[in-house]
């Protein structure tokens, strides 16, 4: 499912998974002062966003949250004579 989601990103397409929400590409680019001047070359940086969907954005909204029980610490018996 990886190669076959960086497959469509990398050709342009935003993913779509239904209900759960969609991924696509973002770009940040040099800035340029006319349209002739835009070229691959002013790209500086791609990255993949994922948009949550209905399904998830309801669950994260009714969700509860509570502190996580501190991990239990191993104190190490001293040694005799150290």
């Amino acid at each position: 499912m990886g190669e076959e989601l960086a497959s469509l990103l990398a050709k342009g397409h935003s993913v779509h998974l239904g209900e759960l929400g969609y991924f696509h590409v973002t770009l940040k680019s040099k800035g340029v002062l006319e349209e002739k001047d835009v070229n691959p070359s002013i790209i500086e940086e791609a990255k993949v966003r994922f948009v949550a969907g209905s399904v998830l954005e309801k669950e994260i909204k009714n969700a509860k949250f509570e502190k996580a029980a501190e991990p239990k610490k191993d104190t190490p018996t001293p040694k005799p004579g150290a």
